[in-house]
């Protein structure tokens, strides 16, 4: 059986109606005021269609909650198709992240192509020059280890012995340019009286303070 179509006394809203409710009260969708619908006609008499416009829009969108009622025609997507929209929104945005570097984890390329850690440690400092007065470590040793000994050492551990023996003569040590010519002296001397090895056994101070006195005498 079709429709028929009436209008909700109280909101004006055009309603489609099943025949089988004819006779019957429902409520209407848009304001949920009651409405009676009329009998059906006779089943020899003819039907007449009657069209009632809306004068103004319905004021409520809400459900019948009460008894059977008529439901106006609704627009839009089934919720299958809804449904898959949202996946391929979803995909796309995933796709657009992915492209823009948002996920670059994902990317093999992305380790490659990032910069490797700074170190924290700070780059080690060239050794400053040692000057050639300095690092001596022959003050206690024998002849025999001055004999073995670097040029340089022996050329320092002269330096301190006139260092030392000016300051026992009460004399003014010098600027460090005037002071080399006499540790030079003294290195050479001290080499000098030990030309055999026969005075291995004989410890350097002692030496050094013998070439010293004999230095000051020339």
């Amino acid at each position: 059986m079709s429709d028929i179509t009436i209008t909700c006394p109280s909101c004006d809203q055009e309603l489609e109606v099943p025949q089988e409710l004819l006779g019957q009260v429902v409520d209407c969708p848009a304001c949920e005021q009651s409405i009676q619908l009329p009998a059906p006609a006779p089943a020899n008499t003819a039907r007449k269609k009657v069209v009632v416009k809306t004068r103004r829009p319905a004021s409520s969108s809400r459900p019948a909650t009460r008894g059977p009622a008529a439901q106006p025609q609704q627009k839009g997507m089934p919720p299958g198709q809804v449904a898959a929209v949202v996946v391929i929104v979803i995909v796309l945005i995933v796709a657009g992240t992915v492209i823009n570097g948002g996920l670059g984890w994902l990317s093999p390329s992305s380790a490659s192509s990032s910069p490797p850690p700074r170190s924290t440690h700070p780059a080690p400092r060239p050794a400053p020059a040692k000057t050639w007065y300095s690092g001596g470590t022959l003050h206690s040793a024998t002849m025999a280890e001055w004999r073995t000994a670097s040029y340089e050492n022996r050329l320092a551990t002269s330096a301190d012995f006139v260092t030392k023996m000016m300051q026992i003569d009460g004399e003014t040590i010098p600027p460090v340019d005037q002071l080399r010519p006499r540790a030079y002296g003294l290195e050479k001397a001290i080499s000098a009286a030990n030309p055999d090895g026969l005075a291995d056994n004989q410890d350097v101070a002692t030496v050094a303070a013998t070439c010293w006195v004999l230095m000051k005498q020339m």
